[in-house]
């Protein structure tokens, strides 16, 4: 009899896992979700080549503010990160050195990661494009160097942060006025941004949690076998 109740609690058991490792799978795709929105900028019409937005602007692109001086939103002036006419790019030197910004919402203490992709605007110095990219009180600087040709090179680039409230404000400014790198030909030819995207970092526990659910099934599997 006792052997009957074991040898129960031993199927059952690697079911329970598989119920835990199907609910790791929704919670691990829930923190996978994009917390920025339009990080395409491709929402409403694309520009057919670009549009100049100045600060205080935060209708234009959608969802996003300019901060500072100016940016150039691009539609088809340019190969953007995705597919012809499907996505757009963010030139941060528009007719002067801008900055745009989102703000998201986050659980303070949880991790994220800020992924974008970066180029460098080909038809101007300075040769080194220079972008300081900020997440709430977390701020990382990043390089691009131009071939000063098309089509352009995108990059992909992140970094993790830690929110630090419910709220979280991402933004990206050219820090080209701060170029040694400003001599001839200098036309505000700027760092270039596309597919920004934010996620949650899953938690190790959730991690232990998956890992034991897949270990479970094998005693499962050896006895479907036989």
């Amino acid at each position: 009899m006792k052997k009957m109740v074991l040898r129960r609690v031993l199927l059952i058991l690697p079911l329970l896992f598989v119920f835990a490792i199907l609910q790791g799978v929704l919670i691990s795709s829930a923190q996978a979700t994009n917390l920025i929105q339009n990080g395409e900028f491709n929402a409403g019409t694309l520009p057919s080549g670009f549009t100049t937005v100045n600060a205080g602007d935060s209708t234009t692109i959608a969802d996003w503010t300019v901060t500072v001086g100016s940016v150039d939103w691009i539609g088809g002036y340019w190969n953007n990160p995705g597919p012809p006419g499907v996505e757009g790019s963010i030139d941060l030197d528009g007719s002067t050195f801008g900055g745009i910004s989102q703000t998201i919402a986050t659980v303070s203490g949880q991790s994220y990661t800020l992924t974008f992709d970066l180029a460098a605007n080909p038809e101007g110095t300075p040769q080194v494009k220079l972008l300081q990219v900020g997440a709430g009180i977390e701020i990382q600087d990043f390089t691009d160097t131009t071939n000063f040709s098309r089509p352009l090179v995108y990059t992909p680039e992140a970094f993790t942060f830690v929110a630090t409230s419910s709220s979280t404000t991402i933004s990206f400014i050219s820090e080209d006025a701060s170029s040694s790198d400003q001599g001839l030909n200098f036309g505000y030819c700027g760092p270039v941004i596309g597919d920004v995207s934010v996620t949650a970092v899953p938690e190790p526990a959730i991690l232990l949690f998956l890992g034991l659910g897949l270990v479970s099934l094998a005693p499962l599997r050896r006895r479907f076998k036989k």
